[in-house]
């Protein structure tokens, strides 16, 4: 069996313990506040030193920044939605026109059609007319000048 060690039993008061807990807490609150001065009069100093009405390094950052937001940003923008717009209009216009040409290239393709229909029945009639005026100029006995006359 091991033996039990025992130790010796400390009593400590209530009110010594909030003392102790009280004094280390004023202690931290001073060297806070210490820290917090400290740092209250380097910001002060550094607001002294500051220049006055001159841009730093940091304000023409951010104009350059403020710059390119409002003039290359928009510039880009579209740029790269200008052309996918374009080719969409370009479609609309092609379906647009289309539908507006439908009934003038029906026409124009009866007129076509009638076209060559005549043109085939005038090569069949030239030879026939033909020969009928020379049938009719031989049997007319027409003088020279009477014939210039006639064609």
């Amino acid at each position: 069996m091991c033996p039990v060690q025992s130790f010796p039993t400390i009593v400590v008061d209530g009110s010594d313990l909030d003392d102790m807990g009280q004094k280390e807490l004023s202690a931290q609150l001073e060297r806070l506040a210490g820290r917090v001065t400290a740092l209250e009069k380097k910001l002060n100093s550094l607001a002294k030193n500051a220049p006055k009405g001159k841009w730093g390094i940091d304000r023409w950052i951010a104009f350059g920044i403020l710059a390119f937001t409002i003039i290359g940003l928009p510039i880009i923008v579209t740029s790269i939605v200008e052309p996918h717009l374009h080719s969409d209009l370009k479609a609309d216009v092609k379906i647009e026109v289309a539908d507006q040409l439908k009934e003038p290239l029906r026409q124009i393709g009866e007129i076509a059609g009638d076209v060559r229909e005549i043109k085939g029945k005038l090569e069949v009639l030239d030879p026939l007319i033909r020969e009928v005026i020379s049938k009719k100029l031989r049997g007319a006995n027409l003088s020279p000048k009477e014939l210039k006359d006639v064609v």
